[in-house]
């Protein structure tokens, strides 16, 4: 920072600040969830609670942390993607996104729209 100089040094801080938070957060973890056996918890698909319990033709996504523009599409993509590996129905479990930004939900609206269209897939919130 000495190199730029006071003002010049804060403004570069800054904008490698961002870039660092935004690189972190371009790829949130997207889980597929089930439901545990006997009980009103969802939790994360894993091969560590094989007895987990799915729901005939839905899949339930859940993303984790913000979205905004540079994961919003990132997100939606993951949910297209196990969605028509498995040729169910989408559900969108928010309960982990604190923040939604609004970019971020028009494109989730387009993408809804969209399969609506195709058939493909459906989303919920």
């Amino acid at each position: 920072m000495l190199v730029f100089g006071t003002l010049k040094g804060i403004v570069v801080a800054i904008i490698v600040s961002m870039i660092g938070l935004a690189s972190q957060t371009a790829q949130p973890r997207v889980t597929v969830i089930g439901r545990k056996r006997g009980a009103d918890v969802l939790r994360p698909l894993s091969p560590e609670h094989p007895d987990d319990e799915t729901f005939e033709g839905l899949l339930i996504v859940r993303p984790e942390g913000r979205l905004f523009f540079v994961n919003a599409q990132y997100v939606a993509d993951r949910s297209r993607h196990w969605s028509r590996s498995t040729a169910a129905r989408a559900g969108l479990d928010m309960s982990r996104v604190p923040d939604l930004e609004y970019s971020a939900l028009q494109m989730l609206i387009e993408g809804e729209k969209r399969d609506r269209t195709r058939r493909v897939s459906g989303w919920s919130g």
